[in-house]
């Protein structure tokens, strides 16, 4: 079975212009800078190395995605996004030809789902949802990363557009258990059942309390506290 893989890069902070450094002259004021010979090996040794890393990455993904391998698979989704952004197209299409890497932006999904637009039945997020996504199922991809924090409180919309044949990968989800390995290979896992949380916005502070207990999807211990950053 062919590996597929959707990268899903929904923020647009993380929509990147991919344009090879090395064909690149700038003009700076009066001054022209242009890339030498020396400068291009360098570049194309530091790229032929991203390729290989990335490779790498994509080799080390199992064939199919089950209940058992889920979790771990998407710990590699997330480095093999990281890696993927960081390539040019020239260098995406030197990638192995089993796996097809789609990137897309959904850039009305922040504001939509912090203003509360997120729930099943809302027309305008599955208007908006069915717009990005349709052209992505009719790709035929079979795996999903949610690029952003945001975007699980969109699953269900998403999973009723994309099908059951689509498996959702949730990052954060994902970062957190890669967090708390990383703690615990470590020794620095706290070692106690409970914590308690926390919560602090430069703005709005009641509004943003509305808005994590859905995120966290949990009650709210405490208000959230204001803190002035203009302090700091």
């Amino acid at each position: 079975m062919k590996k597929r893989v959707l990268s899903l890069f929904m923020a647009l902070a993380l929509c990147l212009t991919m344009l090879p450094t090395a064909a690149l002259a700038q003009q700076t004021g009066a001054a022209d800078v242009y890339t030498t010979g020396e400068d291009t090996a360098v570049q194309d040794k530091q790229a032929a190395e991203a390729v290989r890393a990335a490779q790498a990455l994509i080799d080390a993904l199992p064939d199919e995605v089950t209940a058992d391998n889920a979790e771990e698979i998407e710990a590699q989704l997330i480095a093999l996004d990281e890696a993927l952004a960081a390539l040019t197209e020239e260098q995406l299409a030197a990638l192995d030809g089993a796996i097809q890497v789609y990137v897309k932006a959904c850039p009305l999904f922040v504001p939509l789902v912090e203003n509360g637009r997120f729930r099943p039945g809302d027309p305008v997020i599955e208007t908006v949802a069915r717009e990005y996504l349709e052209p992505l199922r009719a790709t035929g991809i079979d795996t999903l990363i949610l690029g952003c924090t945001h975007y699980p409180l969109l699953t269900e919309i998403i999973a009723d557009i994309m099908g059951p044949g689509v498996t959702l990968i949730d990052s954060g989800a994902a970062a957190a258990r890669v967090l708390r390995q990383t703690l615990s290979d470590r020794g620095a896992l706290a070692q106690r059942d409970h914590g308690t949380l926390t919560l602090y916005a430069s703005d709005q502070p009641e509004d943003f309390g509305a808005l994590a207990g859905q995120f966290l999807r949990r009650p709210l211990e405490s208000a959230v506290q204001h803190v002035d950053i203009e302090r700091y």
